[in-house]
């Protein structure tokens, strides 16, 4: 289809899309990633260079060295997008929204910028549907690059118009999220978002290095993997530098660094430990 704009938030997700359209090009268009992960941090309440501030302040303080671009980014991709829309009325816009908290919070912030476009705007939540995986079995996917190529050809056909109603009560939605402004947003399921407090996840680093010491990249892993929730790793290793800081947790060695540290529960006993088997276990892990 010509002038038709798909929008995605994980770059894995853009890169299958685009795959896709070389097994049916129906659907072919433009892909526009949004970067900004918009399910953790402040958000943009008060005026927009003051809210963009304060967001940008609180993600470079997790990305230490590197610069986080997705604010500035996605607000210049946005302006130019809006001028597209303005520019030719037949243009319409795809939004690509997987189960998970980042892409929900990136479909309510959008539709605050495309209000006045709504009757060309569609929605594709992916909303406990199944795919079938490399292996030919049946998931549910929690992010659009879980989806293989070919699954998107099945996906397009769960695209709708977003209805003035519906874009009333999620603009509702977001502007309630926003007087929240609560640093984490949980998905409690459907479109449903919930805020808690920057130490909500503190709970399962904490008991999974009660009795022995744990290195920090296998800790953040372990959380990763076993946490039904979208957490940023960058996240959760602030949060790890900030238990070794206050005491909550202790390091093994000096301190370098959350990554490579080993930690546990300050004022615990370490179980024994025999001599590792095979040292090649580490490597695999963590590579």
């Amino acid at each position: 289809m010509e002038n038709l704009i798909h929008i995605v938030f994980d770059a894995p997700g853009a890169e299958n899309l685009r795959q896709s359209f070389a097994l049916d090009d129906i659907i072919q268009g433009k892909v526009l990633l949004l970067e900004d992960d918009l399910a953790f941090g402040p958000l943009e309440t008060g005026p927009a260079a003051a809210g963009a501030l304060s967001r940008q302040q609180w993600w470079d303080i997790l990305v230490k060295e590197e610069s986080y671009t997705g604010i500035a980014s996605d607000a210049e991709k946005l302006t130019e997008l809006c001028g597209q829309m303005r520019e030719d009325e037949n243009n319409e816009i795809w939004i690509w929204a997987a189960q998970n908290a980042r892409d929900v919070s990136g479909y309510y912030a959008l539709l605050e910028r495309l209000g006045d476009f709504i009757g060309r705007v569609h929605l594709i939540y992916l909303n406990n549907l199944p795919f079938i995986n490399e292996k030919g079995s049946l998931f549910y996917p929690s992010y659009l690059g879980e989806i293989l190529p070919k699954e998107f050809l099945k996906a397009r056909k769960l695209a709708r118009e977003i209805t003035p109603a519906e874009a009333e009560v999620d603009g509702e939605e977001w502007q309630r999220l926003k007087t929240e402004n609560a640093c984490v947003r949980i998905l409690e399921g459907g479109k449903k978002l919930r805020g808690e407090e920057t130490e909500y996840f503190d709970s399962e680093l904490i008991n999974r290095c009660r009795l022995e010491y744990v290195k920090g990249w296998r800790l953040i892993n372990q959380v990763r993997q076993k946490v039904k929730a979208h957490i940023p790793e960058e996240f959760l290793y602030r949060r790890l530098d900030q238990l070794i800081e206050s005491g909550v947790l202790e390091t093994k060695e000096p301190y370098k660094n959350s990554r490579d540290a080993e930690v546990k529960v300050a004022g615990t006993s370490a179980a024994p430990q025999a001599e590792p088997l095979n040292d090649q276990n580490d490597v695999i892990e963590k590579s």
